[in-house]
């Protein structure tokens, strides 16, 4: 992956990191990096390496977002490592500002100690920050050769409240056996006078690191620690800029706002407002303690294969909080089931709107209907109204006894009636209860495979839709029908009044029976209405394999929301291609009884339920 400005719509990378820095010339690139991470506070440029921070880039060449706090959670690393060069960009451009007198090795101390500085005041600002610092650690901190550098990058890091207390628990006895407790003492006072430092304390940062130079036997400050080839050291800088950032010791123009935009609503740090310590640590004094000396880094199996336990155990630590927080942040999430439902929702409305659109309803044709089909569709009716069934619904009720929720100002009125002696009246208590409608409004949604092969069926599949709309009307209810072969078309409007019979045109492929299905769902309000709601779909059964997926997502949607489904095959079930589960079949479907058998397995259907349902 080439090198890249990272610009995305409304918010980015770099508009996030100015604003953390207090600065318009902060830009974050993507690009190949050696250590994954780099930064220049001088020129506030920060580099990072897409495989280090994990991206993703898909064939847009995009990438993920930083817009939101739940963009950040779900990409704690990239955050992490944006907040780590946006904080040095916003507190170290003293580097800038140093002369070539200075010795490279104190510079590298400076430097490194400089980063734990940068990162309290960070997360003085927001203590959110904390957890994306220490996701980013196994990239920033990944090259540990030396207990040195345990003890310049480390261990400073922990008393700043970015790494948690057990990491210097586990590398304190490795750097203490390597210099000497003495030693290590001094070198904590020395890092802690840092983490107070002002911006602006160029001279007594450099003084603490000349001091810490000379603190360590194998110290050499013309040589350096061998820290500044970690991730974030870059070249030497020029001097530049009189902009010193912030003058104090508190949260100044570069992040006066609380969280600066790292999506926390506090201000400050728990806990003495600016001490920044982490409240996830079992004590509040950081660095002391030596924890268990069998859980430490092992110098007998190198510092490096000890280092990369500590890390990969760091990385799992925060992965697994910054999901808890995702999850927090998130909030109560849709089951699959609702999930599905409202895909599936969608998917019927779109569907709906092309097919039922006003133009293609102008182009369905009728025709008069016939004697046998005026007696044929009575015929039908009469079977429906025969058929004995129920649509059960929850209905609120007010009632005068403590049942439920209560109503103010219906208490009141039964208090003001029992004062005055009057027969009470109010019902200021509300219940819920299942309530039984006979013979609810029938509501019918019908699809007809018009393929070559079917047509035998289409003139009596006209029939049955009109005579299932006749039913539908007299009954209260709605009505649409659909045809497919290659494409969908409509056959019978939502709430079109069955005064002639529908023309079933032939078609050619079997395609379309999901859409057609969808169609008819919201077309005939099969998923939202009240009453009894069923679907008919005529089909010799012959569909393409690669649609009974999307066919049974649909039948399951219909089942979850008490929609029978009728499935009539021409042919025989056992050689049918498709037969979607739970639904109501009927196979070996002749033209000649093909109304008569419909409408009894729709009454059968609503039968059966309403047996169920009692």
């Amino acid at each position: 992956m080439g090198s890249q400005s990272w610009e995305l719509t409304g918010w980015s990378a770099t508009e996030w990191a100015r604003q953390i820095a207090g600065r318009g010339d902060v830009t974050v690139t993507l690009d190949a990096t050696p250590g994954g991470f780099e930064v220049d506070p001088t020129s506030g440029q920060i580099r990072i390496d897409p495989h280090a921070a994990e991206l993703s880039v898909d064939d847009r060449g995009r990438v993920p977002t930083t817009r939101t706090l739940v963009d950040r959670l779900s990409h704690p690393i990239l955050a992490g490592l944006v907040l780590d060069g946006a904080s040095r960009a916003a507190h170290s451009r003293w580097r800038g500002r140093v002369g070539d007198a200075v010795p490279a090795g104190v510079l590298e101390v400076a430097w490194a100690l400089d980063a734990a500085r940068a990162h309290r005041r960070l997360i003085i600002r927001s203590p959110r920050s904390r957890l994306f610092l220490r996701s980013a650690a196994p990239v920033t901190m990944s090259v540990v050769a030396s207990p040195r550098v345990l003890l310049e990058r480390v261990l400073p890091q922990v008393d700043a409240g970015v790494l948690p207390r057990w990491v210097g628990d586990r590398i304190r006895p490795v750097v203490e056996e390597e210099f000497g407790g003495d030693v290590v003492a001094e070198c904590t006072q020395i890092w802690r006078q840092v983490l107070a430092l002002r911006d602006s304390d160029d001279e007594r940062l450099l003084a603490l690191a000349e001091q810490w130079c000379r603190l360590l036997p194998d110290a050499d400050s013309d040589s350096g620690s061998g820290a500044g080839s970690g991730a974030g050291e870059g070249a030497e800088q020029s001097a530049d800029s009189d902009d010193a950032g912030c003058e104090d010791d508190t949260a100044c123009a570069t992040g006066d706002s609380d969280d600066a935009g790292c999506g926390d609503d506090t201000a400050s740090a728990t806990g003495g407002g600016d001490s920044g310590a982490d409240p996830s640590d079992p004590e509040a004094s950081p660095g002391e303690g030596t924890g268990d000396s069998g859980d430490r880094v092992d110098p007998g199996t190198g510092i490096g294969s000890g280092w990369t336990d500590l890390l990969r155990d760091l990385a799992a630590e925060t992965s697994a909080e910054a999901e808890l927080e995702l999850h927090q942040a998130l909030g109560p999430q849709p089951t699959p089931e609702k999930r599905a439902d409202d895909t599936q929702r969608d998917l019927a409305a779109a569907a709906a709107r092309s097919v039922f659109a006003a133009k293609a309803l102008t182009r369905i044709r009728n025709r008069p209907p016939t004697d046998a089909e005026i007696a044929e569709r009575a015929a039908i009716v009469r079977r429906l109204k025969r058929a004995q069934y129920e649509a059960p619904r929850q209905v609120t009720e007010h009632v005068a006894y403590p049942a439920g929720n209560a109503r103010t100002s219906g208490l009141v009125q039964r208090a003001a009636q029992r004062a005055n002696g009057q027969v009470v009246t109010a019902t200021p208590w509300r219940r819920n209860r299942r309530k039984v409608a006979e013979k609810p409004p029938l509501h019918v949604g019908v699809v007809v495979d018009v393929s070559g092969s079917m047509d035998r069926w289409l003139p009596v599949a006209g029939t049955v839709i009109w005579s299932l709309a006749a039913a539908a009307a007299e009954l209260g209810g709605t009505a649409a029908a659909t045809g497919f072969g290659g494409t969908v078309t409509a056959l019978l409007g939502p709430r079109t009044r069955p005064n002639r019979v529908p023309v079933v045109p032939g078609g050619s492929s079997s395609t379309g029976c999901a859409e057609a299905m969808s169609a008819v769902t919201a077309g005939a309000d099969l998923t939202t209405a009240f009453g009894a709601r069923v679907l008919v779909v005529l089909t010799d059964g012959e569909l393409p394999s690669h649609e009974a997926s999307a066919i049974n997502d649909r039948v399951r949607y219909l089942r979850r929301h008490d929609v029978h489904v009728v499935w009539a095959l021409t042919g025989d079930r056992e050689n049918a291609w498709v037969v979607p589960e739970d639904t109501t079949v009927v196979d070996h479907v002749n033209p000649n009884a093909f109304a008569g058998l419909v409408s009894g397995a729709i009454a059968t259907a609503l039968e059966r339920a309403n047996k169920v349902a009692g």
